[in-house]
């Protein structure tokens, strides 16, 4: 079912950047997986569909953890936001992938993908 209000649309700004090549081209990736995950949302796009992108949203999400903590390492593992950063990685469940939309997995699976979006924003 479409949304009845349109909901604020997920854009990459020029302020998430944050000089290091590698995780900006992770951080690119997530963000735009979760936009097609929402648009597959917001636009009551077919159960199968909207696993499909979920999956893969889980999948560029998991596949930018470790570069990213290898990068900010490299950079200083004592920063305190270096370690916030990286505890918040922590929170991030291990990827999971719903076989249908029956699946009770997947309502989890996107509020956990959604808080780590959430907080990515903060």
């Amino acid at each position: 079912m479409p949304w009845e209000v349109e909901p604020q649309a997920l854009r990459w700004h020029p302020a998430f950047e944050t000089g290091v090549a590698a995780v900006d081209g992770g951080h690119r990736r997530v963000f735009a997986a979760a936009a097609d995950a929402l648009d597959a949302m917001v636009q009551g796009r077919p159960d199968d569909e909207l696993i499909v992108r979920v999956a893969r949203l889980d999948t560029e999400l998991h596949a930018h953890l470790l570069p990213e903590e290898a990068a900010w390492a490299a950079v200083d593992p004592t920063d305190a936001l270096v370690q916030a950063h990286r505890a918040s990685h922590q929170q991030v469940p291990p990827p999971e992938r719903a076989a249908s939309a029956a699946d009770p997995g997947l309502a989890q699976t996107v509020q956990h993908l959604a808080d780590a979006l959430a907080w990515f924003c903060h």
